[in-house]
């Protein structure tokens, strides 16, 4: 047993393993201890962790560096790495769960309504925009390829407009398209990796206050309930949407997150090492 306390302590215990040349590594470890032991000390008064010291002794240490300080570094490299792999495979996890939701659930197709009498309306769209792009209407006309007039006069003419006409949006393309491409559904997938890997960046930031695996996992489901309300609930204010597209598309990033969320809280959990927050 060894007991290591201040420099005596350490110049004594260097004399015991100069006699046992099997300890060699322990040595080097407790020399490389006593010097980070002096400078920890003296900033902070508390001890760095032995026994995470003695489990670096046994890999050669790197040239003009301390045991202490490759500790952290090497924690802070397993912490990125998990990040990155929690991101991963939280996004494909959140890119399944999309899928349940168009393809099997009716999450996708909420609010959704065919266009009556498409024979004839589609023509007559086609034959009037040229253009692929999002319209508003009522709104006064602007030349094509000119963006559309926003000011005090042209308000005014809308205001009017909107007491006799049909008011809404539309999202138009010209044909010919894919309903479903393989680029689109890559460039999905590819969001909800950055979304998944944005959740588990900011797991890893208040790790300390979320011990438990329920936490990490309603963290990550707050986050959806955030985006969804955000994005979903103006549009639904100002432009009309229905209810029920709202009400999906919410409910879609909540459980989308929430799937996410449990790989990310399995994933990345505190460690011995992981700073806990002040009573």
């Amino acid at each position: 047993m060894f007991f290591v306390h201040g420099k005596a302590a350490s110049t004594k215990g260097s004399r015991v393993y100069n006699a046992v040349p099997q300890l060699s590594g322990v040595r080097q470890c407790l020399g490389a201890f006593h010097n980070s032991h002096d400078q920890v000390s003296h900033d902070t008064g508390a001890l760095p962790n032995l026994s995470a010291i003695l489990s670096f002794g046994l890999l050669p240490p790197r040239r003009g560096s301390t045991v202490a300080a490759e500790f952290p570094n090497r924690q802070r490299k397993l912490m990125n790495f998990k990040i990155i792999l929690a991101g991963l495979i939280g996004g494909v996890v959140m890119f399944l769960w999309g899928f349940i939701s168009h393809m099997v659930l009716p999450l996708g197709e909420a609010g959704f309504k065919t266009m009556p009498h498409q024979d004839a309306v589609l023509p007559a769209i086609s034959a009037q925009i040229k253009e692929d792009g999002l319209y508003i209407f009522p709104w006064p006309e602007s030349p094509p390829g000119t963006p559309m007039p926003v000011n005090e006069e042209s308000r005014k003419k809308a205001e009017q407009l909107f007491q006799t006409s049909p008011h809404g949006l539309l999202l138009f393309h010209q044909p010919p398209a894919a309903m479903l491409s393989g680029g689109q559904l890559g460039t999905e997938l590819a969001t909800n990796c950055a979304s998944s890997l944005l959740a588990a960046t900011l797991i890893s930031m208040v790790l300390g206050c979320l011990g438990s695996f329920a936490k990490r996992v309603f963290f990550v489901t707050v986050i959806g309930l955030i985006a969804g309300v955000a994005v979903n609930v103006p549009d639904w204010n100002w432009y009309g949407f229905p209810s029920a597209y709202t009400l999906a598309q919410i409910a879609e990033h909540v459980v989308g997150f929430g799937v996410a969320g449990l790989v990310i809280a399995a994933i990345i959990k505190p460690g011995a090492t992981t700073p806990k927050p002040a009573a």
